[in-house]
């Protein structure tokens, strides 16, 4: 009986160590999984109240093979999938196996972060934890789409698309007007698949084919540039007076088409925010891919070069007083 235990004992110390050494491989949940057909936005009928996207991005327009994951997310691909064995054969749809397995690993290794920016979207608890005096109006997200659309001039870009009518809600005695949106989020296809000295996979990781440089980013690169482009969307829910972060910005956005007014700079410097926000946050973690943090700081350089010193400490001044902003151009946003 006493040898009995001891080899018990044994194999359990064996199976913790192996386990320890080799944790469990994250899976897409096949059962969350789902085809919803060759469409665009406007055919999906996502929600009753519109479903119309703004004529400004008439790239929705095109028809993708689009998925549903997790009742949250929806995926639109150039390419179809045998949803069965997308696991055991990723081959036939690499960007959507990459995209699914990104959104597993950031449950699974970024609890926190998906909490705060994607979570408290669709349960609107994020005006439970953002507490103000103000809170004129709140973001309640309907689905979060990643699409990979050629039609971009950058790796990866944002978009929140609002609901023409929100409902009002009551809130510490406060009327808040509740938006309920999609946040998408492009990748472009085109410059993730094919090598540019400039812009993509390649200048990440500079590797000899285009396959490779494909591959190094989707397995290394893609959850950092999803938790960017959430970020910017997180930024736009601090919205509660005037001076603030996001206010600066929707005010700028306002003047886009005005060449005299527009700031190109101002809207630079969100660039700057996110990434100092981003990567602290993850080195203070021990997270994150190490060559992605290092090129977004070589861009945060590039950018703060491009904007001059007198713009920038302009911008900080003009912060400085604002929720969330800190000296260092980072926000505490992540903290709370």
């Amino acid at each position: 009986m006493k040898k009995l235990v001891t080899y018990s004992f044994v194999l359990l110390l064996i199976y913790c160590f192996i386990t320890f050494l080799f944790p469990k491989k994250l899976m897409i949940q096949l059962n969350e999984l789902q085809y919803l057909g060759f469409k665009n936005i406007d055919e999906l009928n996502l929600k009753k109240e519109k479903t119309h996207f703004s004529e400004n991005h008439l790239k929705q327009r095109k028809s993708f093979h689009t998925f549903s994951y997790r009742n949250r997310f929806i995926v639109q691909s150039d390419f179809p999938a045998d949803l069965l064995t997308l696991n055991s054969n990723p081959s036939q749809n690499w960007d959507l196996y990459y995209t699914l397995f990104a959104i597993e690993r950031i449950i699974s290794e970024f609890p926190h972060l998906y909490a705060v920016l994607i979570e408290t979207f669709f349960e609107l608890g994020i005006l439970e934890k953002y507490k103000s005096e103000y809170l004129p109006w709140a973001n309640q997200y309907e689905k979060i789409i990643i699409s990979f659309n050629e039609n971009m001039d950058s790796i990866s870009s944002m978009i929140t698309e609002l609901d023409e009518n929100p409902i009002t809600i009551e809130l510490n005695s406060k009327k808040v007007n509740v938006y309920r949106n999609f946040l998408i989020i492009y990748f472009n296809q085109k410059v993730i698949h094919t090598k540019n000295e400039a812009i993509g996979s390649y200048p990440y990781y500079g590797l000899s084919t285009d396959e490779e440089n494909y591959h190094a980013y989707m397995n290394d690169g893609i959850v950092f540039t999803i938790l960017h482009e959430l970020l910017h969307g997180f930024i736009r829910q601090f919205n509660y007076k005037k001076n603030t972060i996001y206010h600066a910005f929707s005010e700028n956005d306002n003047l886009f088409y005005d060449s005299k007014g527009y700031d190109v700079g101002l809207y630079d410097y969100q660039e700057i925010l996110v990434i100092r926000t981003l990567n602290k946050y993850l080195k203070k973690n021990n997270s994150g891919s190490k060559i992605i943090m290092k090129s977004s700081e070589e861009t945060e350089a590039k950018i703060k070069f491009d904007i001059g010193e007198e713009k920038l400490q302009r911008y900080r001044q003009q912060f400085q007083n604002t929720e969330n902003f800190l000296p260092d151009d980072s926000l505490d946003i992540l903290e709370r």
